[in-house]
């Protein structure tokens, strides 16, 4: 049987990245980025709100670890026996003889260039494995990988692609990277571990056929990957009002605030969110109703998945019309920001340090005073089966690619394989102990003063000795991350790490069904993902335009079977085969 050729559809309108966009938004803006890292003041043992936050994001979203080994530093044990599972420190690293690979990366502005990073030099010495780093910068790294693609003129490993599945799918049938699921097999006991332990994160990185053709990057901290609905506790307890358990309470504790402004601030402004529009609000209110119970991905498109086992499409589902009743309730109240479909960013940042919000939906708490805020379970519906819809399973797909020119693949793997490790990942994200970290009497992890990020910005700190900041090379971040190696107790405080994962943990039980239903998008053949762009261009954009106006009221609800109707006309019966096609090929891998 011929293989099939797949590609991949565009994200659907309300989709998010892997991870939770308020984290990228201060990981790949280099310039809010420089303003939110701030010099620490030692004397006064604190950091800016701000900073520490983004920090944090930073720390969460851009680094691994592994949940099956000590609590140690980076100390190297390459002299070690390999252990089965997840997070040993194997010397399955160790080349016969000194091998030379190149590799083409993309290097993000923050980053040293990766021939003189230390990490980079450190297992060099240990493994004899020596890697000639090509870096791109970001800016014309798209042209020059596929151009070196075009020509054939191929490097040994294209590590932080940006490949997407139908780049992988393209080039792997013209036979320019190679399947690894044979070398992660024998070569890759780390990773191995991982996908054993993890069937969906291998169904996602698998296509239609089960074959991987690229090594990802995970993070498994749910405090990061699981958003929340914050709330501001102290006007709460200054008005008396419990926290919120059911959407109803919600409503009338966001009208209190309204109309009795507890923080006694220029203006109070209920609920808000730091981008533009509703969707954000919706995708995470969506799971009171009991709908986006595959994530924001599948949201975006407009399914989820059905009591039936099936995909069924949400967008007119009379739960779904129940939840842009709740949104025009928040509007026509006057309980969401006004200027929701229009701010930028740098509002919500000015609003945030004047102590105007009361609710949000966010990765972490307000950055200005994160003392204040609380997050709330899912609020309860009159349906009874709420679950978390704002999650993401924490995976970035295709970092890092072999190709057909590499004549040491074995080597290669193991090369990656150890940044699985938990060693590896200590290495990546804090460097060499003693160098560009220490570990205090309590157990608390800090980069020295050289490397502290909160000193010298993230190019002349952290991006020196290593590429985790903007995503280096694939990596694998333990969900106990921070319980096995919190940072020094100030920064714990500081950035209310504490308090966000104790959110998530409150949150498990209503994402874990989400996330056991698979969050990472599907794979369609050409012909699927014709009758999927047709029906965007045409269905989606109608629905997206009728959305804005029930929610504002230029729409009555009166006109809601006039709506469904005309969806209905739109082709959204093809357009469900293709996708519960889709789900029986992801069923059946």
């Amino acid at each position: 049987m011929e293989p099939l050729k797949i590609v991949v559809g565009e994200p659907g309108r309300g989709a998010v990245d892997d991870c939770n966009k308020e984290a990228l938004h201060h990981l790949f803006n280099p310039g809010e980025a420089t303003q939110l890292i701030r010099r620490r003041n030692w004397q006064r043992g604190v950091l800016a709100g701000a900073a520490v936050v983004a920090l944090m994001l930073q720390v969460a979203c851009n680094s691994s670890g592994n949940g099956n080994a000590t609590n140690g530093g980076a100390s190297g044990s390459a002299g070690k026996p390999a252990e089965s599972g997840a997070g040993a420190s194997t010397d399955a690293g160790q080349a016969a003889e000194p091998v030379t690979l190149n590799g083409l990366a993309s290097k993000h502005v923050f980053q040293a260039d990766w021939n003189d990073m230390l990490v980079f030099q450190e297992r060099e010495k240990e493994t004899g494995t020596h890697i000639e780093w090509e870096n791109v910068p970001d800016d014309g790294w798209v042209e020059k990988r596929n151009l070196r693609m075009a020509t054939n003129d191929l490097p040994d490993f294209i590590s932080r692609s940006g490949f997407s599945d139908a780049d992988l799918a393209n080039y792997a049938a013209q036979g320019m990277i190679i399947p690894l699921n044979d070398l992660i097999e024998q070569y890759a006991p780390n990773l191995k571990a991982i996908l054993d332990a993890n069937p969906t994160i291998k169904k996602a990185i698998s296509d239609v056929n089960g074959n991987i053709y690229a090594l990802p990057a995970i993070n498994g901290w749910m405090g990061d990957n699981a958003s929340k609905l914050w709330i501001n506790k102290a006007w709460l307890d200054k008005l008396g009002i419990p926290m919120p358990t059911t959407l109803d309470e919600y409503y009338d504790a966001l009208v209190a605030f309204r109309d009795q402004n507890p923080g006694g601030v220029s203006k109070v402004i209920p609920l808000t969110d730091f981008s533009s529009g509703f969707d954000r609000d919706m995708i995470y209110f969506a799971g009171s109703f009991g709908l986006g119970n595959k994530g924001p991905s599948f949201f975006g498109d407009g399914v989820d998945l059905g009591p039936d086992g099936k995909m069924r499409f949400i967008k007119t589902d009379e739960r779904y019309k129940a939840l842009l009743e709740f949104m025009n309730k928040l509007w026509t109240a006057k309980l969401l920001d006004p200027e929701l479909l229009t701010h930028k960013s740098e509002a919500w940042t000015a609003n945030s340090k004047a102590g105007l919000h009361g609710s949000f939906v966010l990765a972490a708490p307000e950055s200005n005073k994160a003392s204040d805020y609380e997050a709330l379970p899912v609020l309860k519906s009159e349906y009874g089966d709420e679950v978390l819809s704002f999650v993401s399973s924490g995976l970035r797909k295709n970092n890092t690619v072999i190709t057909s020119a590499n004549k040491h693949p074995e080597e290669t793997m193991k090369w990656f394989d150890y940044w699985y490790s938990d060693e590896g990942w200590v290495r990546l994200q804090y460097g060499i102990e003693g160098e560009t970290y220490t570990v205090d009497q309590d157990g608390g992890y800090w980069w020295t003063e050289k490397y502290d990020p909160n000193i010298a910005p993230i190019e002349k700190s952290r991006g020196l000795f290593s590429p985790m900041f903007g995503d280096g090379i694939p990596y694998n971040m333990a969900a106990d991350e921070f319980s096995k190696r919190p940072w020094i107790a100030e920064q714990m405080e500081a950035s209310a790490i504490n308090k966000i994962a104790a959110a998530a943990d409150m949150l498990k039980p209503y994402y874990d069904p989400v996330l056991s239903n698979g969050t990472e998008p599907f794979l369609f053949t050409e012909e699927e993902q014709a009758v999927k762009k047709q029906f965007s261009d045409e269905a989606m954009q109608y629905i997206s335009e009728m959305e804005t106006k029930f929610i504002t009221g230029k729409e009555p609800f009166s006109n809601w079977d006039s709506y469904v109707k005309k969806v209905n006309s739109l082709g959204l019966d093809k357009y469900m085969e293709v996708y519960n096609a889709a789900l029986d090929r992801y069923n059946n891998l």
